[in-house]
């Protein structure tokens, strides 16, 4: 007996894939219809609109976000070992598929984004914040990370920085950059600047 096609997941995959590629207004649902060998109705059956199946799609990203954090709960990682996880997604966007974060597909676009979509990227964000402040935090306290800024501003900063990295190392194909930007900020963190500094 064949197994059952799941067409609305499938629309998901799909178009997070070209969302992170060719972002919201690169890709119709004539394309996602091409691709997937299926017509436009079947896919405004699961979504009616455009922006019903970006909701969507976030919120099945900060479903994976959620997952990708309790993995590494469950590994009982340490904080080091928390950053460089992070880290390493974002070098894993830039080789494999040459995508950028949903975050920075996202911020190109902003002004074109239904409310909705707005909303639900900005708990990906808050998310995506909150669990770099408790990394730091506990870093922190467990000796592993160096004490100075607050966790919150810090935690801003690393975020920015990883987000424009990923995005200027796709533009000028130059994985060296993703690489320096991480090393910078990964020294920040653990505090190996000022060792560095006065060696």
């Amino acid at each position: 007996m064949s197994k059952r096609r799941d067409t609305r997941n499938e629309i998901l995959q799909l178009a997070l894939e070209l969302f992170l590629t060719r972002g919201y207004n690169g890709f119709s649902y004539q394309d996602l219809a091409d691709r997937l060998g299926i017509r436009k109705a079947s896919i405004h059956y699961h979504f009616p609109s455009k922006e019903d199946l970006a909701v969507a799609m976030i919120a099945d990203f900060r479903e994976e976000l959620r997952n990708w954090s309790r993995n590494l709960e469950a590994k009982d990682a340490a904080p080091g070992q928390k950053l460089d996880a992070l880290f390493e997604t974002y070098r894993q966007m830039f080789r494999g598929k040459d995508q950028i974060c949903m975050v920075g597909a996202c911020s190109a676009e902003w002004n074109t984004l239904a409310d909705p979509v707005r909303a639900e990227m900005g708990k990906v964000m808050k998310g995506q914040r909150q669990w770099l402040v408790d990394v730091i935090e506990q870093g922190r306290e467990t000796g592993e990370f160096a004490p100075g800024t607050e966790a919150l501003p810090l935690a801003r900063f690393v975020y920015a920085g990883m987000q424009g990295a990923l995005q200027l190392a796709r533009v000028s194909n130059d994985e060296t950059m993703l690489d320096l930007v991480i090393k910078q900020l990964n020294d920040l963190v653990r505090g190996n600047v000022a060792a560095e500094t006065t060696a």
